[in-house]
């Protein structure tokens, strides 16, 4: 059965987002079993970003540790900062975005 979940947060440079959340959940398990993943987010102007695309997991200390650079709040959540085992970054090898809205006809969204 598929079901929505919430993740962490998005980060990264332009050709290099990358995502993060606690591997405790289900989530990283099926992710890793069906990498076909799509994430939605609302604006608070009534629009919606869905990204659909294939990921892939980093389990890289340098790519752990650049989300720890960008949201130094995760020192709160994982003590054990980037060499936490319950922190998992991953990114999309495949991606692409559309912006809906309830007024406006849907836009595609460059991603990669």
């Amino acid at each position: 059965m598929r079901k929505s979940r919430t993740y962490g947060s998005v980060r990264g440079t332009p050709g290099n987002r990358r995502s993060y959340r606690d591997p405790i959940t289900l989530l990283p398990p099926q992710m890793s079993q069906y990498p076909d993943i799509e994430i939605c987010s609302m604006g608070s102007d009534n629009t919606w970003l869905r990204i659909r695309g294939r990921i892939a997991f980093d389990d890289s200390l340098d790519a752990k540790s650049q989300a720890f650079a960008e949201s130094p709040n995760l020192k709160n959540m994982y003590k054990k900062g980037p060499d936490d085992e319950t922190f998992v970054t991953f990114y999309f090898t495949e991606a692409a975005a559309t912006l809906y809205s309830f007024t406006e006809a849907p836009k595609k969204v460059p991603l990669l």
